[in-house]
């Protein structure tokens, strides 16, 4: 004898006549005029809930200004989610006096992708250093770009510290020239470093030195802080 089951699988995909139903590829029925009525109401509602996942299996960011899928830069993704960051500062420095910020990072699983640069009207050395040992210094409050929500950052930051240990040197570089006064800030200019993700847990020195009197001297440090991905 024919089942009810026999009868669905048959006929998967296709309504028997006059019933109001579909049978499905499980051999179960679906009550269309009933499946009709629950989408109206969801349609109607306004809402309908979806889900976009990356390969990690995290849901793909929306936008919190356009509530559209996050298409933006990381750049500015971060300065809408309210965790990039800024610092700067300017100095008229002598011979081998110099601007130095001691950054250390925290262990909470936050990733810090950190931009470094500035101007001088001389000749400049510029380094980062890794692993150093420092004391003192005055904090410095790092500035959040979203000031609608200024979240404040997770690193601690002081300006001209107390050097016990410079650690290691992992950049360097010279800019300008000696002696060649400019009437703007124009002798060495750049970013030192396009961008680097540094160590959790760790203290670096970001220190410009002039080699030159009277030598006007900017820096700005700029990083975001975003969780690590899968």
């Amino acid at each position: 004898m024919t089942t009810e089951r026999d009868r669905a699988i048959s006929n998967w995909g296709r309504y028997p006549p006059g019933s109001g139903k579909e049978y499905k590829s499980d051999g179960s029925v679906l009550d269309v005029a009933a499946w009709r009525e629950a989408m109206h109401t969801i349609i109607d509602s306004g809402f309908i809930n979806t889900s976009l996942v990356n390969s990690c299996g995290d849901s793909l960011a929306i936008d919190r200004f356009t509530n559209g899928l996050r298409t933006v830069s990381l750049r500015n993704a971060t300065i809408h989610d309210g965790t990039h960051f800024f610092i700067t500062a300017f100095d008229a420095k002598d011979t081998n006096e110099s601007i130095i910020f001691g950054v250390t990072t925290p262990n909470n699983g936050k990733q810090i992708h950190m931009n470094y640069g500035g101007t001088a009207t001389s000749r400049v050395e510029a380094f980062i250093y890794s692993g150093a040992e420092i004391s003192n210094g005055t904090p410095v409050t790092p500035i959040n770009n979203n000031q609608r929500i200024n979240t404040p950052s997770d690193i601690i930051l002081v300006r001209d510290p107390t050097v016990a240990n410079y650690g290691t040197v992992i950049y360097s570089q010279s800019q300008g020239l000696e002696g060649e006064k400019k009437t703007s800030a124009s002798g060495a200019s750049g970013d030192a470093v396009g961008n680097i993700v540094l160590k959790a847990s760790t203290t670096y020195l970001f220190m410009v030195t002039s080699k030159d009197d009277v030598n006007h001297i900017s820096v700005n440090i700029k990083w975001i802080e975003v969780e690590a991905v899968c």
